[in-house]
C-alpha cells in the first residue's frame, strides 16, 4: 500500500486522512520507544506540516512512496520505493527521496526522471540526482549523466542548475538552443534568459559553438572562453580562436562573430586560410 501525503495550500485535513489511512506502514525512525500508535502518527504529522507548511510550498503538492519515514536525529524525512513528487505541473519520479524538516532541501536519487513545466517552460529529464531548494527561490540541480529538454533547450551534461532565469552546466557534452539557433559544448557554461530567449552565455573551456544560418551553412567556433550577447547581436571568442565558414578557416587572439550577419572580425595576429576548390 502506498502512501499519499497531499497538501493543498494550507488545508491540512488531506494531510491528516492521508497519514491516518497508511498509518500502520510508517516507518518510526527513532520514535520506536513511544507505545502509542496515535501519539507517533500526531508527532509525524507535525513534523510532515512543518516540512510542507513553508511558504515556498504554498501550492498544490504532493508525495506518494512505499514508505514514509522520519528521523528526529537528522530531522529530516525519507521516502523509500516508486517515489512521486508533484508540486504545481511538475512530476518527479524515483526510487529515493530526503529532504529536510525545514524545507531547505529535497534530494531525489535512482531511477530519477521529471516531466512537466517548470517556470512555463515544458520539460522533462533524466539524471542520477535531483536537488530542490524552495528556502528563498526556487533552485533546481540535476547532477550525473543529465540528459533534459528545458523550453527550447537541449542539454547533455554532468551538471545543470536551474534558478529564476539564470542557468548553470559544467561538463557540457551538448548544449542546443532551437531559438537562437546556437549549439555549443564545454567545461563550464553559465547563461541568462529572458522570456524564453537566451540573453547571455559565457563558456569556458574546451569551447566549440556551431551556428545554424538561415541558408543552412554553419560557422564552427573554438577557443578556450565565449561570450555571447543577444542585445549586442555577438559572439566573442578568445584564446586559441578558430572559426571555420564556408570555404575558409579563420585564427586570431579573438574573434567577433555577428550571428545575424554571419560577419567575422579577427583581432589580434589574425589569419585567414582559404581552401581552393579542385579545378577539372
Amino acid at each position: 500500500m502506498t502512501h499519499d501525503l497531499q497538501i493543498y495550500g494550507s488545508s491540512y485535513p488531506a494531510a491528516i486522512f492521508a497519514v491516518e489511512y497508511s498509518g500502520q506502514n510508517i516507518s518510526k525512525g527513532g520514535m520506536n520507544s513511544l507505545r502509542n500508535k496515535k501519539t507517533r502518527i500526531f508527532i509525524l504529522l507535525a513534523v510532515l506540516m512543518s516540512f510542507f507548511s513553508s511558504s515556498a510550498f504554498a501550492v498544490e503538492m504532493s508525495l506518494t512512496s512505499d514508505q514514509l519515514e522520519y528521523n528526529p536525529d537528522q530531522e529530516k524525512v525519507f521516502a523509500r520505493g516508486n517515489v512521486h513528487f508533484i508540486r504545481e505541473d511538475l512530476n518527479v519520479y524515483a526510487s529515493n527521496c530526503e529532504g529536510t524538516v525545514d524545507g531547505s532541501q529535497i534530494l531525489f536519487w535512482d531511477d530519477l526522471r521529471g516531466e512537466g513545466f517548470l517556470e512555463g517552460e515544458k520539460v522533462s529529464f533524466k539524471a542520477d540526482f535531483l536537488e530542490v531548494s524552495f528556502k528563498d527561490s526556487p533552485y533546481y540541480a540535476l547532477r550525473g549523466k543529465v540528459d533534459a529538454v528545458v523550453g527550447s533547450r537541449l542539454v547533455k551534461a554532468e551538471i545543470l542548475e536551474l534558478s529564476g532565469d539564470v542557468f548553470n552546466a559544467s561538463a557540457v557534452e551538448r548544449f542546443t538552443d532551437k531559438v537562437s539557433r546556437i549549439s555549443l559544448s564545454g567545461q563550464e557554461l553559465h547563461g541568462r534568459m529572458e522570456g524564453a530567449d537566451i540573453e547571455e552565455l559565457d563558456v569556458r573551456g574546451e569551447v566549440r559553438i556551431t551556428l545554424e544560418e538561415e541558408d543552412g551553412n554553419q560557422t564552427i567556433v573554438m577557443g578556450d572562453r565565449a561570450l555571447y550577447s543577444r542585445a549586442r547581436g555577438s559572439l566573442v571568442v578568445s584564446g586559441n580562436a578558430r572559426a571555420i565558414q564556408r570555404e575558409r578557416k579563420i585564427t586570431a587572439e579573438s574573434l567577433v562573430i555577428f550571428p545575424e550577419s554571419s560577419r567575422i572580425e579577427a583581432k589580434g595576429k589574425p589569419q585567414i586560410i582559404f581552401r581552393l576548390k579542385e579545378q577539372n
